[in-house]
């Protein structure tokens, strides 16, 4: 079952074409929030800006994401594990 997440931006700013996004990650019902710092092309992020905000929200919220879940964050999706069975099949 995917978890739904709240992604809230404290910061966002850029110095040539390097975006620094700061902010928290967190599910509902929360398990607290975990602070995340992701750097982005700029560029990608103002191609994407073109399309729509949507895009925006695609780019941003998937790089936070993947910075929480390396800071802690329960995997939403994790990896299904397989187990081996003594006839020599295996279940996912």
């Amino acid at each position: 079952m995917a978890a739904t997440h709240t992604y809230d931006v404290t910061t966002a700013s850029y110095v040539g074409d390097v975006c620094t996004i700061v902010g928290t990650v967190d599910t509902i019902p929360s398990t607290g929030p975990i602070a995340v710092t992701v750097v982005l092309n700029y560029s990608a992020v103002t191609q994407a800006w073109a399309i729509s905000v949507a895009n925006v929200e695609a780019l941003v919220g998937r790089a936070m994401l993947n910075a929480a879940v390396a800071n802690g964050l329960p995997n939403p999706n994790p990896p299904a594990t397989a187990t081996q069975l003594p006839t020599g099949s295996f279940t996912l």
